[in-house]
């Protein structure tokens, strides 16, 4: 008699996922003190492809920036770096996002 791993059915194959259970618990778990707290109208979060396309214009202009340094168009150090440190720390809050989401993935997937 072979074991079957959790949550898959005889045949060897993963049943169908329905989240509408899922729905009707957090509908349920919302207070309206907690509704209370949203984001104001018409405020949305970024989505991911907003803060890649924002990331590749810091890092456009941290190029820039440090280009005409180098070449003597600009004599301004002090803007030149700290535009080099905004690109990087945009591009490193994009690098924990993503392996936020990844890492949420992951556990949404072990817990099926």
């Amino acid at each position: 008699m072979a074991i079957q791993p959790i949550g898959y059915d005889a045949a060897g194959t993963m049943p169908k996922l329905s989240f509408d259970r899922l729905d009707s618990v957090r509908s349920k778990e919302q207070s309206p003190k907690a509704a209370n707290v949203d984001a104001p109208k018409g405020a949305k979060a970024p989505t991911f492809a907003e803060m890649l396309k924002d990331v590749v214009e810091a890092e456009r202009t941290a190029e820039t920036a440090a280009h005409d340094y180098s070449v003597g168009r600009s004599q301004d150090l002090h803007g030149t770096m700290v535009t080099l440190q905004k690109a990087d720390i945009s591009f490193r809050l994009l690098a924990t996002v993503r392996n936020k989401v990844l890492d949420a993935y992951r556990e949404i997937m072990r817990m099926g």
